[in-house]
């Protein structure tokens, strides 16, 4: 469990740095490396995240 947050910790802390490089390179009139920057910090904050799922099986309802 505690490497699971160790990694989410890790990617958003790479998703933060991109950001930040992203709004630099924009200052600088360097678009290209401000769209791949925010590319790639966006892929990396909407990309699935893989957590415990838990089934719960429900009892059958009979029909009358």
């Amino acid at each position: 469990m505690e490497m699971m947050w160790l990694s989410v910790v890790a990617l958003l802390f790479a998703a933060l740095v991109l950001l930040a490089r992203s709004y630099v390179d924009f200052r600088r009139k360097e678009y290209l490396w401000a769209g791949i920057c925010l590319a790639g910090a966006l892929a990396i904050l909407c990309a699935p995240i893989q957590s415990h799922a838990v089934k719960i099986d429900l009892p059958q309802t009979s029909e009358r």
